[in-house]
């Protein structure tokens, strides 16, 4: 269930915590515009600290074919030892019946900071060995950044899409880009 707010967005997830599904409960996400200056978002980011996991939800809103559409990305980072690989799944959702949130949730307050190099990398599956999807969280002066990224099936295309949050002083707005990159010919 997703609830918005001024800059601001409540978000109230389900998904495995362990053999059965359960509530990871309710918790503030961030909204992100189109740019510094924008007064409202189309997209948000929400991450939860459970006792297995990180999930970072990073979420766009759109109409396509004049549907109200939700695409979440959920990018999963084990933290419990269990050797069992990081993965990415993604979910378009449309308006349905609203489900009541029973607890809080555990909020993540910050995301591990990656090499300003490299990121941590998603398969497909917990059972995967590799992965074509990147995420790089870090922080600047004013705020941070997390850059996300698909490599295409050939790896002659690298999508990266970066959620940008000031925290400092000011009247700037979160924002998300979304950039495509082939190779030179």
């Amino acid at each position: 269930m997703v609830a918005a707010g001024h800059r601001a967005i409540t978000v109230d997830a389900f998904g495995a915590c362990g053999p059965a599904p359960c509530q990871w409960g309710k918790i503030t996400g961030t909204v992100f515009g189109a740019g510094p200056g924008a007064r409202a978002g189309t997209s948000f980011a929400a991450q939860w600290n459970l006792a297995f996991a990180r999930v970072l939800l990073l979420s766009s809103y759109g109409t396509p074919k004049k549907v109200p559409t939700l695409t979440v990305r959920e990018l999963t980072t084990f933290t419990d030892g269990s050797s069992r690989a990081n993965y990415t799944v993604t979910g378009t959702f449309t308006r349905g019946r609203a489900v009541k949130a029973t607890r809080p949730g555990p909020s993540a307050s910050g995301y591990p900071l990656g090499d300003p190099v490299t990121g941590v990398t998603f398969g497909a599956s917990i059972d995967a060995t590799t992965g074509g999807t990147f995420l790089a969280p870090y922080r600047f002066g004013s705020g941070s950044r997390l850059l996300g990224g698909t490599v295409g099936a050939a790896g002659t295309r690298l999508t990266v899409r970066a959620w940008t949050e000031f925290t400092g002083r000011g009247d700037r707005s979160s924002y998300l880009t979304t950039e495509t990159l082939v190779p030179l010919r």
